[in-house]
């Protein structure tokens, strides 16, 4: 072999390293942002997690405020003592089925007490005044279709 093609062979081995090393550093690079990306996007999504469970408690809190409310004039109406529309005591009974979904069934069965007892109040009520306060209780639902065997 010749100086000349050693040379050649030489000078191919270098060139070769160097672009392996220049490409080598860029992927450092990129893998470097890449993870620097990655890192950002999972402060985003925890971020983003963090702003949805703001907003589903803010939801919440809004529906149970609502219906908070509601109760609140149904049972200062009853305070009172006086009659009233009857319209009250059923959009406050709509009310209280969203209750078992935003409070549970024990809230649930505290407002339909109270709405019982609203209800026979204003009862007593017009038959004392003599007016005439018409509600139908609803009837008590049946449970038969639920026992096995029957």
């Amino acid at each position: 072999m010749s100086q000349q093609q050693l040379w050649f062979e030489i000078a191919k081995l270098v060139v070769t390293s160097m672009v392996t090393l220049i490409a080598a550093g860029f992927a450092v690079r990129i893998a470097a942002s890449q993870r620097d990306i990655a890192r950002r996007q999972a402060g985003i999504a925890e971020e983003a997690k963090r702003v949805a469970t703001a907003k589903l408690n803010l939801d919440l809190f809004e529906k149970r405020l609502a219906i908070f409310n509601a109760t609140w004039e149904q049972i200062d109406l009853s305070a009172r003592g006086e009659l009233y529309e009857y319209r009250h005591l059923a959009l406050w009974f709509n009310k209280i089925h969203e209750a078992a979904f935003l409070f549970g069934t024990d809230v649930e069965a505290y407002f339909k007490d109270v709405r019982e007892k609203a209800i026979d109040e204003q009862q007593l009520l017009g038959e004392i005044s003599g007016a005439a306060f018409m509600w139908i209780k609803p009837p008590a639902r049946s449970t038969k279709h639920l026992q096995r065997g029957s």
